[in-house]
């Protein structure tokens, strides 16, 4: 109704059916127990559908007639409450909790359950807590959130994800992602929009997972997206604009301390200081003029930049009861930290619900998203050469000219000259789903989805030059000829679910059947195309390439498919004996014969003792506490398609001089092939603690991989490849612990979320095959029974040589050892040093993680801060970073003045060499602690006033400011290191980034 410029209370006459009414106009505060605001509360007029909201104070205002109203407040958690208004123009109320009401609903498969009802041991994060993190995808936003659920940032650029992400540890030798279910669908996480999400659920054991079956062994994630309640058109804009930037940069030895490692480097390979004599370092030190005499690695100041990201995201979404609708877009840019580097993401979705009558009612949701990412043609050389290859080199002369080094590199030549990369990733999903109530209890569910991505590429590398700055008639660096590579990717997925459910309730008794049927389509398509010899760099066409011999093109096809029945029953007696049964019968294309379908069962129960008579007066003190336990068994079908079968490979082959084109079996068939099978135990507690202020959750769970697929030698004679088969078992071992805390202590309120995990990884059996040994010199790791997966696996050493009478005692590695070399280890004690004194070194994969949610509120502020890290797990660095300027590349400060000499015995680091790794093979010297405790987010964010609002139409509004790892404790920091990176290998992929954001939330 309009304003009628009259104050509160101030009487209005309508005329209705002749007969004259009065409207005065009611405002007051609606409070909970404790007297804090609660916005959000449904004011409405008994009787009526018109009604208000409370705005973030808790306050409201809506006009009633003056006689005979009742005001309905209502609002979830909370018990509703009718008021009579009578002649009162301010009715203030505060409302009680609802401890039914309060009860958690946690999504697990096919279905949702009562958090207190719960047998199995499931992790649950809303929506409201995934959008305080800066985030550009989920599994970013999931970082430190649920015990048992390790995610690993490992950098990325622009629109690209580099996540690892594992449930309970390492599962299988081979593919370890969980799967991932959105709406019922499986899908992509990086596909989701953040601000689209309601609830993610994480099922971790048997019992949870197994009515997942044959793709569940690793986990699975559970996503339900938002939909439109049934009331006004509600309007939301949440919008950011955010700076990144590189917050793990080494810094460089300074010049003269560079300069005098090279000389003693040079005198201990060759007997003289080469070029770096004591003259041409004093010379160089006094030098002014750095185009000349350029500094040795400035890369890290001159490549990378502070990056802008921005993020728009508009909602509307409302309805009737018989029809209801939310539709979400969103914009997102993002520029990288390195030239030609950048993401353009646009999206939308629309779900939809219908209730045609009170027992029929279907839903359709929409998505649509595109992803236009531009790169570096080899956005890893652009790293690559900060490091390497491009010392002592001017970045770029007055004149633009890019300066090149001697090994003929330059990363911004890399960066901005070679090439680029786009990528365009456009992505379809469509989803039907249909409710019939049959009969009370009695639901039978169809659900049809699909969904498409259609991902196209094209890499141009540029054809160049790169002229001398002070004699332009040199050319420092030519590529002649470019060239052009295009590539088409095409997948789509069909899945169908039918569910039949039966709910019903006698006595003391709660039943819940479900049945159920799926079936999955998976079909997809490649093509690529190369040509080179283009006119200009200007012709992106690949029609305008030469057409001759150098011209390459491919393609493949593939299709899978998966069939699979399911079941499950819930039983409870009087809410506090609780069991539970879950089978799924799973048929994989990926399989033959008799091996085609397997059978994945799971059992838990649940005694929830407080509800015993003899809890009594224990309950003011432990509100709630359940004892359960599970086993199960689930599978993992993601081995190699078409494994089971004799495939052919093409080749080409001279028959008198012509080419002709041949086909041959390369491996051996195994049609025995299977599932590998995960069977897991779990035992758990759950509690509450005084009056629901406090909670622990623990777990213990023992889950054993079984007939992992392993490669197992051949004779050579056969003339094939072997063929996998299965045969290894893995087993994790662990415990979860979260404790939760949610008080108020006067206007301040206070809400933590603590949870570690330890987990215990190890390779039981190999049948005989093995050890599996990967890597090099630089960093090797080993799979071997006894030990966790990818173990770190070297030599042990002993300090340094300080004399030669010590190295004339000992075995060597190699001929020529000097005092200042390592001393490597001879475990063996055959006299020498060689690859059989080898040994485990760490595991590289954490034991331990943790995260923490604190939460803090002060009136119209609100600060929370996320932490998280992992430990108990080694780190190796590799490449020039640490290898003391052997071949020219990037050294670090911290070697300076810490390297052996004979006046510094007591040195970190051997004596330095040039072009000689001897001291830098694979060793526990050069791993490093791993662990890492990181602020992963921030956030402040300031409630604007509702009497100020509301001036201008807009129902609530926030705004904060946030950013993303500020903070990080770990011993890589003296290398400059990010901890999440690669365990094991070269700092030289696009980093993880720390942003600092400014945001508006806005609801009208």
């Amino acid at each position: 109704m309009p304003d009628s410029g009259l104050g509160a209370g101030s009487p209005v006459h309508h005329s209705v059916s002749k007969k004259l009414f009065t409207v005065i106009q009611v405002s007051g505060r609606v409070t909970g127990d404790k007297g804090e605001p609660i916005p959000g509360v449904s004011v409405v007029l008994k009787g009526t559908t018109r009604g208000t909201n409370t705005d973030a104070d808790g306050a409201y205002r809506l006009e009633v007639p003056d006689t005979g109203a009742t005001l309905v407040f209502s609002f979830v958690g909370y018990l509703s409450q009718e008021v009579a208004v009578g002649s009162r123009t301010t009715v203030n109320i505060q409302l009680a909790p609802d401890e039914k009401a309060l009860s958690e609903v946690v999504v697990v498969g096919y279905s949702t359950i009562k958090k207190e009802s719960l047998t199995g041991a499931v992790g649950a994060v809303k929506g409201a807590d995934i959008i305080k993190r800066t985030t550009s995808n989920v599994q970013q936003a999931l970082q430190g959130q649920i015990p048992g659920l390790t995610v690993l940032d490992q950098g990325a650029g622009p629109g690209k994800t580099n996540m690892v992400m594992r449930i309970r540890g390492i599962t299988t030798l081979g593919a370890n992602e969980p799967l991932v279910i959105v709406d019922g669908i499986e899908q992509r996480l990086a596909d989701i929009n953040p601000l689209d999400i309601e609830s993610v659920s994480v099922l971790k054991d048997a019992s949870s997972t197994a009515i997942y079956g044959s793709r569940a062994a690793n986990g699975v994630v559970l996503l339900t997206t938002k939909r439109a309640a049934a009331g006004k058109v509600a309007i939301s804009y949440n919008g950011y604009y955010a700076l990144q930037k590189s917050n793990n940069n080494p810094v460089h030895m300074e010049l003269g301390d560079y300069l005098k490692l090279q000389q003693v480097a040079w005198t201990n390979s060759t007997g003289g200081p080469g070029v770096f004599t004591d003259a041409y370092i004093q010379e160089y030190l006094n030098a002014t003029d750095r185009l000349k005499y350029p500094l040795p690695n400035v890369w890290y100041d001159e490549v990378l930049r502070t990056a802008p990201q921005m993020n728009h995201s508009l909602s509307v979404s409302g309805g009737t009861e018989s029809i209801r609708a939310l539709l979400s877009v969103r914009y997102q840019g993002q520029k990288g930290i390195i030239p030609n580097s950048d993401s353009k993401i646009g999206e939308i979705r629309l779900n939809t619900d219908y209730q045609l009558s009170p027992k029929l009612k279907f839903g359709t949701d929409v998505n649509y998203r595109s992803n236009n990412i531009l790169s570096p043609i080899n956005e890893g050389d652009v790293f690559n050469k900060m490091l390497q290859t491009s010392q002592w080199t001017v970045p770029r002369y007055p004149d633009g000219t890019y300066g090149i080094s001697s090994d003929g590199y330059n990363p911004l030549v890399s960066a901005e000259l070679a090439g680029t990369a786009r990528t365009l990733d456009e992505y379809l999903f469509g989803n039907f789903k249909g409710e019939w109530q049959i009969l009370k209890g009695l639901k039978f569910t169809t659900q049809i989805g699909a969904r498409i991505t259609l991902t196209t590429g094209k890499s141009y590398a540029n054809s160049y030059e790169v002229h001398d700055y002070f004699n332009p008639s040199v050319v420092r660096k030519s590529v002649p000829l470019n060239s052009m590579t295009e590539s088409r990717n095409d997948v789509r997925e069909y899945t169908i679910n039918n569910l039949l459910n039966y709910n019903t309730s006698f006595g003391a008794h709660t039943v819940n059947v479900l049945a159920g049927y799926s079936q999955i389509s998976n079909r997809g398509r490649s093509l690529s195309a190369y040509r080179q010899g283009f006119y200009s760099n200007d012709l992106k066409s690949i029609g305008s390439g030469t057409n001759d011999a150098t011209k390459n093109n491919g393609g493949a096809e593939y299709t899978w498919g998966l069939r699979s029945y399911f079941g499950r029953v819930n039983y409870a007696y009087q809410d506090k004996y609780l069991f539970e049964a879950n089978a799924r019968y799973d048929g994989s294309s990926r399989f033959l014969g008799d091996n085609r379908y397997s059978f994945f069962p799971s059992v838990s129960a649940g005694w929830r003792i407080s509800e015993e008579k003899f809890w009594g007066d224990l309950a003011q003190y432990v509100g709630e506490l359940k004892l359960r336990g599970s086993w199960g068994k689930t599978g993992n079908q993601a081995v190699d398609l078409y494994s089971g079968l004799a495939t052919l490979s093409l080749g080409v082959y001279s028959f008198n001089g012509l080419p002709a084109q041949t086909f041959q079996q390369t491996r051996i068939a195994n049609q025995g092939l299977t599932w590998e099978t995960t069977t897991q135990s779990n035992v758990g507690i759950d509690a509450q603690f005084l009056n629901n202020r406090f909670s622990l959750s623990v777990d213990y769970y023992n889950k054993q991989t079984d007939d992992i697929l392993l490669t197992l030698p051949v004779p050579g004679t056969l003339g094939l490849l072997p063929a996998p088969q299965n045969a290894g078992r893995v087993d994790n071992k662990g415990w979860e612990f979260t404790v939760g805390a949610h008080n108020k202590f006067g206007p301040v309120g206070f809400d933590a979320n603590l949870n570690f995990t330890i987990n215990h990884n190890n390779v039981v059996n190999l049948a005989g095959t093995g050890p599996y040994i990967t890597g090099g010199n630089e960093t090797r790791y080993i799979t071997t029974e006894g030990r966790p997966i990818n173990s770190f696996w070297g030599y042990r050493t002993a300090g340094l040589f300080q004399t030669q009478e010590e190295i004339q005692n000992y075995p060597t590695m190699r001929t020529g050892v000097m005092p200042g070399d390592v001393k490597f280890l001879d475990l063996n004690n055959d006299g020498k040093v060689d690859p059989a004194d080898m040994t485990y070194l760490g595991q590289s994969f954490p034991i331990y993680t943790f995260g923490s949610n604190l939460n803090f509120s002060y009136k119209s502020f609100s600060l929370s801060m996320l932490w998280q890290g992992t430990a108990g797990h080694k780190a190796r660095i590799g490449g020039a970073i640490i290898e003391m300027g052997i071949w020219g590349g990037f050294t670090h400060k911290l070697i300076t003045d810490n390297y052996w000499t004979p006046e510094n015995l007591n040195a970190r680091f051997p004596r330095p060499l040039k072009y000689d790794l001897r001291n830098f093979v694979m060793a526990d010297r050069d791993l490093m602690n791993g662990s890492y405790l990181r602020l992963k987010n921030i956030q402040l964010m300031y409630q604007i006033p509702s009497t100020l609002t509301q001036r201008i139409g807009i129902g609530r509004a926030s705004v904060y400011i946030a950013t993303t790892n500020l903070l990080t404790f770990a011993a890589l920091n003296e290398w400059n290191v990010d901890p999440e990176t690669i365990p094991g290998g070269r700092t030289e992929q696009y980093p993880q980034t720390a942003v600092s954001t400014l945001g508006l939330n806005v609801q009208f």
